[in-house]
């Protein structure tokens, strides 16, 4: 794990700072442009002390802006450790609704979020979800669902309408043993556990409905004659 790759996001214009090793190089030279301007400002002799204190306010201005921007650090955007090491050929879009998903719960709820989306990933349940966010169950696509919709609503009570999916989801958490500690949501551990215990009941034997217990006797007694 000691050589695991990070996956960071940087933006465009960053991203051409840094490409082939020219980091800030241009701000930088505008920096010593700007510095030789001041000091020829304060040396020229044709220009009086009100003329050389005007353009020198302009030029520390300007030297203020491109210091300042060839000393900004990177930004850069790590996404969360939610499940395996990224790997080679991974959706980074996928990673992306991940992030979206743990940055739309409410900041006592993320910690949980985080743990379901790995439990998810790490399981055999079904569950995954489209570059669109739609929730996709054992290769079928619920359309109009979305995961950020879903695990939100498995963290608490909300008053929204139920997002569509929810059925099929909870029946996926139940089969993979999901843990009451990461459902916020009491209506949804209810339903959970209700379709948990429907995946363990054994199967009810049907009876015949036109044999009452007395003929059910009659036919046993039968029987027994022979």
């Amino acid at each position: 794990m000691e050589h695991t790759k990070k996956l960071v996001l940087v933006s465009p214009e960053v991203l051409e700072r840094v490409k082939g090793g020219r980091s800030q190089t241009l701000e930088k030279t505008k920096v010593q442009e700007l510095e030789e301007q001041l000091s020829s400002v304060l040396s020229d002799p044709r220009l009086d002390d009100a003329t050389k204190m005007k353009r020198y306010s302009e030029v520390l201005q300007r030297y203020t802006v491109y210091h300042a921007k060839a000393n900004e650090p990177l930004k850069v955007r790590v996404l969360p450790e939610t499940s395996s090491s990224v790997q080679p050929g991974d959706n980074l879009q996928k990673r992306l609704i991940e992030q979206d998903v743990i940055e739309s719960v409410p900041r006592a709820f993320k910690s949980n979020a985080t743990q379901l989306l790995g439990k998810i990933a790490s399981n055999d349940s079904g569950l995954d979800w489209t570059d669109r966010g739609e929730l996709v169950v054992n290769d079928h696509t619920i359309k109009g669902s979305h995961i950020v919709d879903l695990v939100n609503d498995m963290m608490r009570k909300r008053k929204s309408a139920t997002p569509i999916g929810m059925d099929e989801f909870t029946k996926a958490l139940a089969r993979i043993n999901t843990p009451r500690e990461l459902i916020g949501n009491p209506d949804r551990w209810q339903d959970l556990s209700r379709w948990r215990n429907l995946g363990d009941a054994p199967r009810k034997v049907k009876k015949r409905p036109d044999l009452s217990p007395r003929k059910s006797r009659k036919i046993m007694r039968a029987w027994e004659k022979y």
